[in-house]
């Protein structure tokens, strides 16, 4: 219990402060979505159904890690973090430090900062990858600082309000080794502030407010972006019948060497109407609206839930919606993306649908499975010109049809195991498969506690082959990639960690030459205090 304690305020932390961008406005393979290798699969996380909408991502992709059960059996979920902290075993900071083949060092050091009903909680962490092929070393500093603040849940005043303050920041060196002129460096710097204000412990009202700036640019080119971003949320329950809205306003300011100054607002309104039938059936309508500097789309709105036995649910959404996706979004996705006639994109996805079956039983295992189908308008995509290394970015009217199932099992004294299994075709209208979209695409880990202070993982992913153009006449290989960590308790305070990466020594490409890391093994240790 110790060690999974331990190992779940490391994951608190580093949840607060993710280095990834959440960026759910660009329509791109989630593996290639901040530009950095491959290593193990994510885990999947859970997140209770009651606060979210029918089937929302965040309902679909629960945010509470597996390995975090056995510690979280707290009766009201918006004193989590807080009732977390009374632990005897819990430590406010730990220092990580590990060095291996290709790492010399990665170092991390987190602290939380806990006082009566918040927190205060910071990061910093570097990275300095050596070359694996030439020009192919990499450094990487980021920080973060976040605060938190709770109000009593027993208070006469908004009861139960979370208080959300925090930014973080990350700056990126590296070389285009993959393109003609490989000594060429670029450094980027990725920035977000955020501010925010929810209620999800009321009954009969629950909202969601929240200020967010996110900053990208680069030292050695003219390329500057802010986008400003206010997204809210607010819902008004009786017994059997709701009242809702969601909205989001961005605005886009860009400043490049080749395009004028730029600036673009979009806005995004949807009130809705649910209804509960019979305690067993939730459903929802409304009406959405998007509008970007005169593009627009109007749409209706309607999901259903129906629970066909206990815990055993069908999910059903039409959605149609619109996303602003800047320059910025795009050079977060692709770090070899060279800024060219692109300020922003309005992507529609019309006739946008998802089904899903789901069923999970207490906190042992999470079954889901089902599709998602849409008709994009302006999907965008890279590709790269003359195989040059400096990639563009296009757009073109496709279908996209993803069938999935998701796996989470915690067996207890067997370990923890999740998988996910995706089948995702993508075509233009000429039957073209989009690139750099897999068909397939598989993902699992195990992990296992022995108890005596050894605990083990094991984690494969796969990626079917894709392709670089839209053409698809060049094509990337599939692979396997392969690799566990083990982790030895040699003390409480003291943690010792074996990582190996890429077991199969695989050769991979995410972005068409650029060699993802081969076969690395690596040690470190993790120190914990107060």
């Amino acid at each position: 219990m110790k060690l999974i304690l331990i190992y779940f305020l490391l994951i608190l932390s580093s949840t607060a402060f993710s280095q990834e961008d959440k960026n759910p406005n660009v329509e791109l393979p989630n593996f290639v979505i901040t530009g950095k290798d491959v290593i193990v699969v994510r885990r999947v996380e859970k997140i209770p159904a009651d606060i979210v909408s029918i089937i929302s991502e965040e309902y679909l992709k629960p945010t509470i890690k597996p390995e975090q059960l056995e510690v979280l059996n707290i009766s009201n979920p918006v004193e989590r973090d807080l009732s977390i902290l009374d632990s005897a075993h819990y430590h406010r900071g730990f220092i990580s430090v590990e060095s291996g083949r290709y790492k010399l060092p990665a170092s991390q050091i987190n602290y939380t900062f806990p006082f009566e009903r918040g927190m205060l909680r910071g990061r910093i962490n570097q990275l300095n990858q050596l070359a694996y092929v030439n020009n192919s070393e990499r450094q990487s500093i980021f920080g973060a600082l976040n605060f938190n603040y709770l109000l009593p849940t027993n208070g006469m005043f908004l009861p139960g309000t979370k208080f959300t303050l925090g930014g973080k920041h990350q700056r990126n060196g590296f070389k285009f080794f993959g393109s003609t002129n490989p000594d060429l460096k670029r450094t980027l710097n990725i920035g977000t502030v955020n501010a925010g204000i929810q209620n999800l412990f009321m009954k009969q009202f629950i909202f969601e407010i929240n200020f967010a700036g996110d900053f990208t640019y680069l030292d050695d080119a003219a390329f500057t972006e802010s986008l400003f971003s206010t997204n809210a949320f607010a819902r008004f329950q009786a017994e059997n019948f709701g009242l809702g809205v969601k909205g989001d306003f961005q605005n886009q300011f860009l400043k490049t060497d080749s395009l004028k100054d730029v600036s673009a607002n979009f806005v995004f309104v949807r009130p809705t109407v649910s209804l509960e039938l019979f305690d067993k059936v939730k459903t929802e309508f409304g009406f959405s609206f998007y509008n970007s500097e005169g593009n627009k789309l109007t749409s209706l709105f309607a999901a259903a839930g129906i629970e066909i036995a206990e815990n055993f649910v069908l999910l059903g959404e039409y959605s149609p919606q619109a996303e602003f996706i800047t320059a910025g979004k795009l050079m977060r996705d692709n770090f070899y993306y060279s800024q060219q006639t692109v300020n922003n994109i309005f992507l529609k996805k019309k006739n946008k649908i998802k089904a899903v079956v789901k069923y999970e039983y207490d906190k042992y295992y999470q079954i889901d499975g089902g599709i998602r189908y849409y008709k994009a308008e302006n999907l965008p995509y890279f590709i790269n010109p003359n195989q040059s290394g400096y990639f563009k970015a296009a757009t073109t009217n496709a279908t996209k049809l993803n069938l999935f199932l998701n796996l989470i099992y915690h067996l207890g004294p067997y370990g923890i195991f999740y998988a996910s299994f995706d089948y995702i075709k993508i075509e233009d209208s000429n039957n073209k498969q989009i690139p750099y979209y897999p068909n397939l695409k598989a993902t699992a880990t195990y992990g296992y506690d022995f108890k005596n202070g050894l605990s083990a993982d094991l984690s494969v992913n796969y990626f079917s082959d894709m392709y670089a153009d839209l053409q698809n006449a060049e094509k990337l290989k599939s692979f396997f990639n392969l690799g566990f960590e083990l982790t030895y308790m040699l003390k409480e305070q003291f943690l010792l960690t074996l990582t190996v990466e890429n077991i199969l020594n695989s050769k991979r490409f995410l972005w068409q030459g650029y060699q993802e890391k081969p076969f690395d093994v690596s040690i470190g240790f993790n120190f914990f205090f107060d």
